[in-house]
This record gives structure tokens, sequence and C-alpha cells, in this order.
């Protein structure tokens, strides 16, 4: 009877040790970053971003073929919630964003995003044929580092490039009914970091929070008519504070 006894006390015994080891590997599996894991964001959901744009820009004297330079600058400062694309900011867009982890915490994704939309106007309640329209669309590839302080707190930055590419059309109609269309494509890329507190308060399911910068690297435009005078010397870079939530398996 005793022995019988023992015996069911081993086998429980043994059971327990299993399952316990059992529910610690996927407890420690279950962590943030690990090698295999894959997460899914949203980033730059909500947060604050102070944009700098410069450029030169010409104009003619009237007098001749003579022409003057004249520098711009221009700060914008905003805080946005759900927010979308901006003339004055694309490193305020929120995108969706895919990472995997390669082990050793690094990881390599990007994120992706498309944002369009148009203004129509009705005039003593006819409507106006002048429809402009705006679209943006971005790529950006990085990869990163995750490190956990803690299972629930950690640090995770990122770095990388994103392409942008903006492009809007708009008509507009004389008083004599004659209708002129314009058309105007940007393309720019940019070099990207942000350094992403990383907070999970249940498994698999998070949020981020941390500074994000912007900083154009190169910028073309053309424009249908040509402009006689296009712009020149772009500059630009955008400092944010952020924020987003993620998931990962």
């Amino acid at each position: 009877m005793n022995r019988g006894k023992e015996a069911f006390m081993k086998y429980i015994s043994i059971a327990t040790f299993s399952a316990l080891a059992f529910t610690s590997g996927l407890a420690t599996a279950e962590q943030f970053g690990d090698n295999g894991t894959f997460a899914i964001s949203v980033d730059r959901i909500f947060g604050y971003v102070s944009n700098t744009q410069s450029y030169d820009t010409t104009s003619s004297t009237g007098a001749g073929d003579a022409t003057v330079k004249t520098s711009y600058e221009t700060t914008t400062s905003q805080f946005s919630l759900l927010g979308h694309y901006l003339p004055t900011s694309v490193g305020q867009v929120p995108r969706l964003s895919f990472d995997a982890f390669l082990g050793s915490g690094i990881s390599l994704g990007g994120s992706v995003m498309y944002d369009h939309y148009s203004t129509s106007h009705k005039n003593a309640g006819v409507e106006d044929p002048d429809k402009p329209t705006e679209g943006i669309w971005l790529l950006s590839p990085r990869v990163g580092f995750a490190y956990m302080f803690t299972p629930h707190v950690g640090i995770w930055p990122r770095a990388g490039i994103t392409y942008a590419h903006i492009s809007s059309d708009s008509t507009s109609t004389s008083t004599t009914g004659v209708v002129t269309s314009s058309s105007d494509s940007v393309s720019a890329l940019y070099y990207t970091m942000d350094v992403n507190l990383v907070v999970t308060p249940v498994p698999h399911v998070g949020f981020t929070i941390g500074p994000t910068l912007d900083y154009l690297l190169s910028y073309s435009e053309s424009t249908t008519p040509a402009s006689t005078n296009p712009d020149s010397n772009q500059k630009e870079h955008a400092l944010g504070l952020q924020a987003g939530f993620l998931a990962w398996f």
C-alpha cells in the first residue's frame, strides 16, 4: 500500500515538474523580441512632431532675364491623434508595420502607408467642377534591436530609410469657362529612426512610445505644366515623440 502511494506521489511530482517546466518554457517563448517571433504594429498613431522645411526659389524681376533668389524656412509643430498626412509633416503619418526577430533581439521589417483625399464644394448651390485631390504612399524598410529589461518593459531602437511619393491634381475654371488642369508629383527619401520604449502589460499585446527622427536625404519634384522657376536646395527634418500599438506571436 505504501509502495503504491509512494509510486503515485512520484508520478505526481514528475508530472508537476514537467508541467512547470513546460509552462516556464512557454512563458519564456512569449517574451517580446524572442528569436522567431513576429510583430505587427501600428506606429505613430498619436504624438507630437516638429517639422522644419527650407528651400530656395527664384522669381523674375521683370527687367530682362534678371532673377532674384529667395530663401524660405518654415517650422510646423503639431499634436495629432489618429492623424493623416499633412503637406508639412511626412513623419507624422500613421503606418502599418511588420517586423521579424532573427535572434539576439535583432529585428528586420518595415512600414507601409497610403492616404488619399479629395475636396469638393458648391457655389450658390451649384457644384464647382474644381476638385483638388492629393495622395501619398510610403515604404520604410528598417532594422532594429530589442532588449527587454523585464518581461514587460524593454527598449526597441530601429533605423532605416523611408521613401515617400506624394501626388496632387487640381483643376480651375476661369470666369470665361476655360478649364485648366495642373498636377504635382514629389518623390522624397528620408533617413528614419525611432527609439521606442516597449511596454507589454499582457502577453502578446503592448504599446510603444519614444522619440522619432526623419531627415530628408533626396528630393525631386515634377509639375505639369512645368514650372519655370522650380524650388531648389530642399531641406527637411522632423523630430517627434510618438506612440503606437503592437501585437506579436
